[in-house]
């Protein structure tokens, strides 16, 4: 997505570790090692990169994170 603020325009992306390193975000080692650590262990990682430089990463535990009634849905 870009957006145009007040004439300035920015780039977001937001998405998992592999959307972030297809689209050219610029990773560094100590990010992608924790990410990588965090879903490995079953987590879910969420990232929002402003002009391509990570600004937000969420962890989600997908084990406390889902309703109950989840696995009938999907």
């Amino acid at each position: 997505m870009t957006r145009t603020t007040d004439k300035t325009q920015f780039k977001c992306l937001i998405g998992n570790l592999k959307h972030l390193e297809n689209n050219n975000a610029i990773l560094e080692d100590y990010l992608l090692n924790k990410c990588r650590f965090l879903e490995g262990r079953g987590k879910t990682v969420i990232i929002m990169a402003i002009d391509n430089i990570p600004e937000v990463v969420v962890c989600l535990d997908n084990k406390t994170n889902l309703r109950p009634e989840a696995k009938a849905v999907i």
